[in-house]
């Protein structure tokens, strides 16, 4: 349909994809198409013919076999993406002239757009990244074969690092195109005479294209013939690697095929391109580079074919592999002669030359080798039959072993300097030495750590009779490591460009004389060069090792430029918006410049140079940049920038406490007015203007009510063991954040914490005393038993009896007697009754009515004292309540008893606790909680009694208490209003050692 877009989308197979292309290092290209004849696919024939003639001439990219003879390292013969033109001083700025150019040269002036996405996968290396494959690109519509060149002229670039700045790129690709077209006009002047107005806007993205079909092959979408028009002069390119300049070179033979404004040459500028041509970026990927970028951190560039030029196996490996895919094949020794199968590895240790490449192969296990094929595939590394300069390269062609320099081309004699530079002159690095004479007996010791990027490394070891030399890479030696010196060796092996070498020289009696380390490097990883000594100093110096060694390490390259400084626009804020998210680099020959939303009249602002190191990104002084003369100032256009950004502060949310002091915190943020919206900035900009706005304030500063507050302990009162501890105790109220003392009248509705408490400084030291046997201080818990209290050294003995509840126990004096007028006596105490005995009380019963029994003998005279027999049995009445509980023992665990499943205990619940006589118990409860449901705090409570004094404390809410009783019986009682609040205790007792008098 006429005045249509015809929107071209390109697909790319996908073997091609990943594929290092154009003037990048190439040493197969076996499965890349002829990119130029590609490129001319983007043209319809008709195009052809107008603008590259009839006669024009096309041919392959490797004429010569499948060995290209590109360089090693990609140094493109010049910048062939080329700054716009410098004026004389003082001359004004010509406008465009419309005539057809001379000699066929077709200039295009491109605006080049990277996305966030592309920023945030290549980070500070995606101008370098960008302008090298716009300088393969436009090498590729140089060619001569074209019939007339391109010469693409770079206007402008901007690296977008936020999203919201970048036009919308979806699976809608006729939407994204649009979306890019309108993004354009933002930073492309529509004025054709304008000296920043492009003739196209490539932007780069990383999203992955799709047609409507689901086909996620596309690389690229352009308008066809777009280039110079108002509404479509944009296309897209997917990021793909280093296939990115091939596909950008393709997309603008699309938009550009139709287009009549590229005939005309640019104008002179008003400007000084910038930075000098030699720090221009863009210029420099080495191959192994290349392979990072596309297939990752850990690929290096192979030389052999494979289906991936990035190598995934050792040059050794690649061999092996062609030797054992003859495992299959039998070997006849003689015409006719019985088949031999073997397994078959490489034989690069016993053949060298023409003779390797000529398939010879090794039988594993066996002393032959012989030719399993007609030749290895060509790129399979060989070791060359004559000595060879560094960096040379020795490979397999058509069954011959030839040298290739390290440019990549046969027999160049293109070698390496020291800091392995192609062609270099040793400037690139300085050179490092030292020695080392020392070591341990018997030990490996590091005296050199290699890390990467180090070159030309030499290692020499003197004096190998007594020491040797090691090598250790990542843990692992590969060279010694078992006390004892090598055989020269290579690892991982002579075919591998990474290697080291190992040579030990022998004197005429077969003695070492001299070990050598050679690394030719760039080393990748840490490895450690270590010595060992077979005997210590003692042994004088033929022991010690005398060790020398050489490195060379890069020198920082020194980008010292002349770099834009822009002062301030004429026109005050308020009328446009500024772009944010770009960055523009300082050598760029177009400045930055800020959109010019319609109806805002342009400024001016002035642009001066100063020195900057781009290294370092920042400032240094003028004396640095005087190998150039500074581009002069000049002036530019600008459109007026928004108003300065400004705080916007939300309302406060709640407080974080009721009274005492809170915090308040609100929402505050930076804003700027953007297209009659305000949007967020970065909030650095509105502190360079104004104090920040406070985002938490204080509330509730009203003093909350008084408490007790634990202020101070003090020290415990024994050394070591159980004592207590007495702590000061404030009543407290919380005033502006602090804990303010008030009067103690305040607090006295509330339950005052205990003022002594247990302490524990250590455990005491304890040690074991045996005496005659007694039964004073017992507790006998068994159901029957014999206690004899006879003979006593004590004069007052006390024995328990403890049985569970539910039982009594009854007591018989089998034998004895007591002299009643001197004063002694037997005392029988129960929880219920209690007795006094004397005289001779033999044949006397006596029954408890309770679970325990006290038993105290009082002795005056020696020889006196009781014989007596206890039993148990089932108390006839139901005196425990269903809920009690009876612990006996020196120390346990107290935990208050729950509901019976009927709903109610009346009366409550107890816990009886017994020790051992002449005992004391110690209750701690560990924490009270007064549960839910309690309507009130006089019905819960609880009562802890002294059975010996009948002392009773009552406590109730939530509290922690400490209690001691004077003998060796107490009683907990849990009242029914605190079973019904749900309330719980957990605590402990344990027994304390009787007062003394």
């Amino acid at each position: 349909t006429p005045g249509s877009p015809q929107i071209i989308a390109d697909s790319m197979a996908p073997s091609a994809r990943g594929t290092l292309t154009s003037a990048l290092f190439l040493l197969t290209c076996w499965a890349l198409p002829d990119p130029r004849q590609q490129f001319l696919r983007a043209l319809e024939p008709g195009d052809v013919t107008s603008h590259f003639g009839p006669d024009a001439a096309f041919e392959g990219m490797c004429p010569g076999g499948p060995l290209a003879t590109g360089p090693h390292f990609t140094r493109f013969p010049g910048p062939w993406l080329s700054a716009l033109p410098t004026p004389s001083p003082g001359s004004p700025a010509a406008p465009r002239l419309r005539r057809q150019a001379a000699g066929n040269v077709l200039h295009l002036e491109l605006l080049v757009a990277a996305g966030p996405d592309v920023h945030q996968a290549h980070g500070e290396d995606t101008e370098r990244y960008v302008l090298t494959n716009l300088n393969m690109g436009s090498e590729l519509l140089r060619d001569p074969s074209l019939g007339a060149q391109f010469r693409v002229h770079l206007v402008k670039m901007v690296i977008l690092t936020q999203l919201e700045d970048a036009p919308k790129i979806t699976a809608n690709i006729t939407a994204s195109l649009l979306s890019v077209c309108e993004w354009s006009r933002t930073v492309n002047p529509e004025d054709d005479t304008d000296p920043a107005h492009a003739d196209l806007v490539l932007y780069i993205t990383r999203f992955d294209l799709e047609l409507p079909d689901g086909n996620r092959q596309v690389r690229g979408v352009t308008q066809l013939g777009g280039a110079c028009s108002s509404s479509w002069s944009c296309l897209i390119t997917e990021d793909t690697g280093f296939d990115l300049g091939l596909t950008i070179a393709h997309e603008i033979g699309h938009s550009a095929g139709r287009a009549r404004c590229v005939w005309d040459p640019p104008g002179p500028r008003s400007r000084p391109a910038g930075q000098p041509l030699e720090a221009q970026p863009g210029l420099y990927y080495g191959a192994d580079e290349q392979c990072r970028i596309a297939f990752g951190p850990t690929a290096v560039a192979c030389t052999f074919r494979g289906e991936h030029l990035a190598c995934e196996k050792t040059q050794l490996e690649f061999m092996s592999e062609q030797c054992a895919q003859t495992d299959s094949e039998p070997l006849r020794l003689s015409p006719g002669g019985s088949a031999a199968f073997y397994r078959w590895g490489t034989a690069e240790q016993y053949s060298e030359g023409n003779a390797l490449c000529r398939h010879v192969c090794r039988a594993v296990g066996e002393s032959f080798m012989v030719r399993r094929g007609d030749r290895f595939l060509d790129g399979t590394r060989c070791v060359p039959g004559d000595p060879q300069e560094d960096g040379a390269l020795s490979l397999c062609v058509s069954g011959s072993c030839r040298t290739f320099g390290c440019d990549g081309r046969m027999d160049s004699g293109q070698v390496r300097d020291v800091c392995q530079v192609c062609g270099g002159d040793n400037s690139t690095c300085r050179p490092q030495n030292g020695s080392f004479m020392a070591g341990r007996a018997r030990e490996y010791v590091t005296f050199l750590t290699i890390t990467p990027n180090l070159t030309s490394i030499y290692v020499v070891n003197r004096r190998p009779l007594f020491t040797h030399l090691a090598v250790r890479v990542h843990g692992r030696y590969v060279v010694a490591g078992n006390g004892s010196i090598s055989a020269s060796t290579t690892y991982p092996s002579l075919l591998e460009d990474s290697r080291v070498e190992y040579r030990v020289t022998l004197n005429e009696d077969r003695l070492p004389r001299r070990e050598e380390i050679r690394i030719q490097g760039p080393t990748r990883g840490d490895m450690e060069i270590q010595v060992y000594r077979r005997y210590g100093q003692e042994y004088g110096s033929a022991a010690r090792p005398d060790i020398t060694f050489t490195y060379f390490q890069p020198e920082q390259r020194q980008a010292w430029a002349w770099a834009p400084v822009r002062g301030p626009c004429s026109v005050s804020c308020g009328a446009g918006g500024a772009w944010g998210g770009a960055r523009l680099a300082a050598w760029r020959a177009s400045p930055w410049r800020c959109p010019s939303p319609p109806r805002s009249p342009p400024g001016l602002r002035p642009v001066t140079y100063s020195c900057r190191d781009q290294a370092r990104s920042e400032w240094v002084e003028a004396a640095r940049c005087a190998g150039s003369r500074p581009p002069a100032a000049w002036s530019e256009t600008c459109a007026p920038e928004p108003c300065p950004p400004h705080w916007a502060a939300g309302d406060f949310g709640p407080c974080s406490a009721s009274c005492g002091g809170g915090l308040r915190e609100r929402e505050v943020r930076c804003v700027e007015a953007w297209g009659g919206l305000l949007r967020t900035a970065p909030r650095s900009r509105c502190r360079a203007l104004a104090p920040q706005p406070a985002a938490v304030d204080t509330c509730n500063s009203q003093p909350c009510p008084q408490r007790w507050k634990v202020t101070s302990l003090g020290p415990c009162s024994a050394s070591c063991g159980l004592g207590t501890a007495t702590r000061s105790v404030a009543c407290v109220r919380l005033d502006s954040g602090k804990d303010t003392e008030v009067d103690g009248a305040a607090c006295a509705g509330l339950v005052r914490p205990q003022a002594s408490i247990p302490c524990v400084i250590t455990d005491c030291a304890y040690r074991w005393h045996v005496s005659a046997w007694t039964q004073c201080g017992r507790q006998h818990l068994e159901p029957t038993g014999i206690i004899d209290m006879r003979g006593m050294v004590r004069a007052d003995c006390a024995v328990a009896i403890g049985r569970p509840l539910g039982e009594v126990v009854t007591l018989r004096v089998l034998e004895g007697s007591l002299n009643c007028s001197a004063g002694e006596m037997l005392l029988l105490w129960g929880r219920l009754v209690w007795r006094k005995m004397c005289g001779k009380p033999a044949g006397m019963a006596f029954s408890s009515q309770a679970n325990t029994l006290l038993v105290r003998q009082r002795l005056v005279q020696a020889g006196g004292g009781v014989l007596l027999r206890y039993s148990s049995q089932l108390a006839p009445g139901a005196f425990p309540r269903g809920c009690d509980t009876q612990l006996f023992g020196p120390r346990g665990e107290i935990s208050s008893p729950l509901m019976s499943p009927g709903g109610r205990n009346v009366g409550g619940c107890r816990i009886f606790i017994d020790v051992a006589p002449q005992a004391r118990i110690a209750i701690h409860a560990l924490t009270v909680d007064r549960g839910t449901r309690a309507e009130g705090t006089d019905a819960s409570y609880i009562l802890i009694r002294d059975i010996r004094s009948l002392r009773t404390m009552a406590f109730r809410g939530q509290q922690t208490l400490y209690w001691e009783s004077e003998g060796s019986q107490a009683e907990m009682e849990f009242s029914q209003g605190f079973l019904e609040a749900q309330a719980s205790l957990r605590g402990q007792y344990w027994a304390l050692h009787t007062r003394a008098p």
